[in-house]
């Protein structure tokens, strides 16, 4: 399946992991965040913000056309 991938150094915060999955359904439907490379970027400047600190994301999001998209971005 798709995968999420956020990249970080800590410093003072750490993301909780069990709040991911609910933070990433939360856009299902969104009228705001409407394509995979804009989702990209919202978690990248989502976790930035929270985390105070440089964060990589690489999304790797698998059609159901056969395709698979990977989209990168960084803090």
């Amino acid at each position: 399946g798709s995968t999420l991938s956020i990249s970080y150094v800590p410093d003072e915060k750490l993301l909780e992991v069990y709040s991911l999955n609910e933070y990433i359904a939360s856009f299902i439907g969104s009228k705001e965040v409407r394509d995979l490379e804009l989702l990209t970027q919202v978690v990248a400047r989502d976790c930035h913000q929270a985390l105070g600190v440089h964060v990589s994301v690489v999304g790797k999001y698998i059609l159901n056309i056969g395709q698979t998209v990977i989209c990168e971005c960084e803090s």
